[in-house]
């Protein structure tokens, strides 16, 4: 099945709207589960990988992901629809025991995930004692975060903080005793006889503390649009063509093959579990649905789905499979379903096989499933971030299709309409807009916006020739969906690995302040360019700031493909290759280089506290000469001890970035410009391709600034730096309008990784017809403009902090982080504050 190019402009009022009771039950049920850790996946995939030691990587994961679901627990929910189960609880966190990083989580910090006071992780001693005895033992030195250690140490790439006595009063002297303990205090409840050890193993995940390269190769658009044709069944058949073509990767062909049959099985079991429980059922309309569902497991997804149920079911199947055969941490998108399923939509509305309101409900469905996976997180960790719904599994929806035409349909108005019944949840949803945009479709944006907070706007205008210039062809690039936070690539074709690999713009600042020092290190992590005090121009201060972000940048890179280069030789996953245009036609694993386009990735974090320091050094020193850099070298020092009338100076005389201030917003554009031109030139080693540059902080801003003294625009040591690509908060005056004018100066075509602009705007800001209508203005000056992205937590700060106050009153409050979404009341207390101390706005001016 193919969509037509030519879609006819749908109108909102099409179509009735109506909540089904049953997703409501389905999503109260999961938001009232406790937090279970699942160790059947640790538990199987350490038995395979005990016996295959020595076998190719691909051969290993294929008899892992086989045993797993050849033996793991299933169920079917008494509200579903469709079928396929991650983990064996409810809500649980799925272990990616080979990757490591969860298993120092548990051998340092179980303890208190256990026994924290909200949401405590459950599992039981018989589990916790085979994960702990038996389980985590095996893998010591064994894990891609081990042998990335080894990599790391054989190219001089580790990183470790200073513990002296003298580095400790340094800290002191910079940060304040009370801010040094505020942002040291998480590391250590629980872990005194660990704290050494923690402070070592986060240098793996956070080099300079304020940097990450995470153990991670997922980030990707699963091909679900590529097996749905065939099926299981076809893929198979292709692989076996293909091994007698290309019979030296022979293994890798032979482990896709165990990967369908494994899939086959897995399907056949569920088929079963529907007819036994259809025979128990005594409720005649669920013992339809549940042999409806065993005929639909019978046949798919072996088999290519013929309507529209059954391309549903194949899509989550797919999904599912996935997520247990990478593990937690995937954050694998699902592309463009309003277009690969609307061929099936459309037929069976046409055919009256369906109703609407039967789509809608299925749809609803499908999002809760998306959106309810479980981080573990440490207990510091937790303070900065959310678990529930955080290994994202972002959806997209309109644009442009291939030819460049309206793509919107039906479909599209009915996934808009299934996010907001039930209040996007942790989704991320993406609605992409372009200059051929309909009202009506504009229109069911902005209701979207009025209903519930976490979707986000993409702007096709700008981002289809960013690919372009990265190297996809023009009909790839105009078939984008984004992953994760606010990341966009072409469709099922594309490994680029987009997020976990980040700098922090305002670390880079600090070295340049201390000479290639960062304060919370004690110690030197970057170039020596030279005493902060010695300088005699702005321009030279650029300089020095282009060379330790130049040395930064390049640091990173090593490091990433490093790891890569150990997912590489050791740790392939042929289930998620098979899926992905160019692996099977090569006969290599996506983490070789398999995918028709490939490349590495570096994000960028705190763009406007940088720029707005670097403006204010240009201002206060060289332009106004109202302080010298040696007293404002003293006055970060002291983190403006006594000193507070300067501070206020810095922060409300000095022009900010976001507020269509050209000074400024060129100083912005200058550190972006820096940053994506050195990135680019990074080579992965995954077929050469470039490394992609992106500014998006998914609440790692916040901890930043924990670790980062204060600021030249008076921002206090320990206090949050400023979030993804977003004006500082509270500097933004000038309303809406002006931030995104401000945002599009910026080169947006160069940052092809993405970008997340966040805004607050009050509920009345959406709450007439004639405010909507206003706020589609905004929209098309948007698309206008070429800015990249933009996302709103509809929410206001009266609601935020009774929230605070009153959590339980406000179980299912959706805010938007940075380029992610999350239940407020899951988030940290950091990041809850942040949030709420952002700007609110009412109108589009201020």
């Amino acid at each position: 099945m193919t969509l037509n190019s030519q879609v006819k402009p749908i109108k909102s009022s099409d179509f009735p709207t109506s909540k089904s009771n049953r997703t409501q039950i389905l999503k109260k049920k999961i938001l009232d589960a406790p937090y279970e850790i699942c160790i059947e996946r640790a538990r199987y995939f350490t038995q395979v990988f005990k016996e295959t030691e020595g076998q190719h990587p691909s051969l290993r994961a294929a008899k892992a992901i086989e045993r797993t679901l050849d033996n793991m627990t299933i169920y079917i929910l008494p509200e579903e629809h469709i079928v396929g189960n991650r983990s064996s609880k409810l809500v649980a966190s799925v272990i990616p025991i080979e990757r490591g990083e969860f298993n120092m989580i548990f051998q340092l910090d179980l303890k208190n995930v256990m026994k924290r006071e909200v949401k405590p992780f459950q599992l039981s001693p018989e589990e916790k004692r085979e994960l702990l005895k038996e389980i985590i033992p095996y893998w010591r030195k064994k894990t891609i975060r081990d042998y990335k250690k080894q990599e790391w140490k054989q190219e001089d790439l580790l990183l470790k903080p200073r513990f002296g006595l003298f580095s400790l009063f340094r800290r002191m002297k910079y940060f304040g005793l009370k801010s040094l303990w505020k942002s040291t205090k998480p590391f250590l409840k629980g872990r005194f006889l660990h704290i050494f050890k923690a402070f070592r193993e986060i240098a793996l995940n956070n080099p300079n503390l304020v940097d990450d390269v995470f153990d991670d190769q997922g980030h990707l658009i699963l091909g679900i649009d590529n097996v749905m044709p065939i099926g299981f069944k076809g893929i198979k058949e292709k692989a076996l063509n293909l091994r007698k073509k290309n019979p030296e990767r022979a293994v890798f062909y032979d482990s896709v093959v165990i990967c369908c049959d494994a899939v086959k099985r897995f399907a056949d079991k569920f088929a079963s579990l529907a007819l036994k429980t259809a025979n128990e059922e005594i409720n005649e309309e669920r013992k339809e649905e549940l042999l409806q569902i065993s005929k639909n497991m019978t046949k798919i997804p072996w088999n290519p789905p013929e309507n529209f149920y059954e391309a549903m079911q194949f899509l989550w199947f797919t999904q599912d499979i996935a997520l247990i055969a990478f593990g937690l941490g995937g954050i694998f998108a699902i592309g463009r379903p309003d277009q690969y399923l609307f061929p099936y939509y459309k037929k069976d509305i046409d055919e009256g096989i369906i109703t609407r309101e039967f789509a809608l409900e299925l749809a609803e469905e499908l999002l809760i499933k998306l959106s309810y996976n479980l981080f573990v997180l440490p207990s510091y960790a937790k303070n900065t971030a959310s678990e529930l719904g955080g290994d994202n599994n972002a959806i997209t929806i309109g644009g442009v299709d291939k030819n460049g035409n309206d793509a919107a349909n039906d479909l599209s108005f009915v996934f808009m309409d299934a996010i907001i019944n039930i209040k996007s949840m942790t989704n991320s949803f993406s609605m992409r807009l372009h200059s051929k945009s309909t009202d009506d479709y504009l229109l069911k944006v902005a209701e979207v916006f009025s209903k519930t907070s976490g979707p986000a706007i993409y702007n096709d205008e700008i981002i289809v020739p960013a690919l372009m210039e990265t190297g996809c062809s023009i009909e790839d690039s105009r078939n984008y969906g984004i992953i994760g936070c606010v990341e966009p690539t072409s469709c099922s074709n594309t490994h680029g690995c987009t997020a976990g690999n980040d700098i922090s713009l305002v670390g880079i600042l600090e070295k340049v302040l201390n000479n290639g020092k960062l304060k919370m290190m004690g110690k030197r992590t970057g170039l020596k360019t030279g005493k902060f005090k010695g300088f005699k121009s702005f321009e030279e201060i650029l300089e020095a700031y282009k060379k330790q972000l130049s040395n930064s940048i390049e640091y990173i890179a090593k490091c990433v493909n490093c790891k890569d280069k150990v997912y590489m030789e050791r740790f392939h996953n042929p289930y998620l290759s098979l899926t992905i245009d160019g692996c099977l036609e090569s006969g290599l694993d996506i983490t070789e280089g398999g995918a028709k386009y490939n490349f590495g990735s570096i994000t960028a974090r705190g763009l406007a506290t940088a720029a707005d320091s670097l403006f204010a050094i240009k201002k206060a020193v060289f332009d106004e000469k109202w302080l010298t850099l040696k007293e404002l070298k003293k006055l970060l020092n002291k983190n403006f001890r006594k000193n507070e009338a300067i501070r206020q100076k810095l922060v409300n005389k000095v022009a900010k970035y976001g507020n269509d201030n050209d000074e400024v917003d060129e100083i912005a554009r200058w550190v972006a410009d820096i940053f994506c031109d050195e990135t680019m030139k990074q080579k992965s080693i995954r077929n050469g391709g470039i490394f992609r540059p992106g500014f998006f902080s998914y609440g790692m801003n916040v901890v930043d600034g924990a670790f980062l003294g204060a600021t030249p625009n008076g921002r206090l040591a320990g206090e949050p730096v400023s979030n993804s690509i977003s004006p500082s908060n509270n500097a933004e005056k000038e309303g809406p309008t002006a931030i995104i004018k401000s945002y599009a100066k910026l080169n947006q075509i160069k940052i092809s990784n993405g970008s997340a602009l966040n805004i607050k705007l009050s509920p009345s800001f959406l709450e007439s017809e004639e405010r909507k209508k206003n706020f589609i203005h905004l929209m098309k000056s948007f698309v206008d403009l070429k800015a990249m992205h933009i996302q709103f937590n509809t929410v206001d700060t009266k609601t935020l902090l009774d929230a605070q106050i009153h959590p339980e009153d406000y179980w299912d409050l959706i805010v938007r982080v940075s380029g992610y979404c999350a239940y407020f009341n899951d988030l940290g207390r950091a990041v809850q504050d942040d949030i709420i101390q952002r700007a609110q706005f009412n109108t589009m001016k201020s």
